[in-house]
């Protein structure tokens, strides 16, 4: 696939991830919910890991994990430790109950737009960011792998 091809298909997905309502991606946000179907209350020092796709969120997730556990003793992998919150390849009810496992600070990912995620007052949220040109260069890397 040409280096111009993979640029005008990234470009394309970009445009169409725009003019997604933040409507939908409100309704593809899977929260976590309790049993009798209310949201799982947050703890009061969640943090959230907001980012656009290929920007650091792993990073940022690994960061915090450590900065948490300070003895650099993580007793599981970032991934489990951080889940993805709206990702559809890990079983809601299995990162539902990991998530209530967790009696320390948790660390919650997210690439859904700012506007569609859960905002509670005790919560803290890293949004990061990252210059465009990075983002498209590493998508194209991450393409050709």
């Amino acid at each position: 696939m040409s280096v111009l091809l993979k640029m005008y298909l990234i470009c394309r997905l970009i445009s169409w991830i725009k003019s997604c309502s933040i409507h939908l991606s409100r309704l593809l946000m899977r929260w976590p919910i309790t049993a009798d179907g209310r949201p799982l209350p947050p703890h009061d020092d969640d943090i959230f890991v907001c980012t656009p796709a290929k920007c650091g969120t792993t990073w940022t997730q690994t960061i915090c994990c450590n900065l948490i556990r300070p003895d650099g003793d993580l007793p599981a992998p970032v991934s489990e430790l951080s889940p993805w919150i709206e990702a559809v390849f890990t079983p809601e009810e299995e990162m539902h109950e990991a998530l209530r496992k967790q009696t320390t600070r948790r660390v919650l990912k997210s690439h859904s737009q700012a506007e569609s995620i859960p905002w509670y007052e005790s919560a803290k949220y890293i949004f990061v960011v990252r210059d465009g040109r990075d983002v498209f260069m590493s998508m194209v890397n991450l393409s050709d792998a």
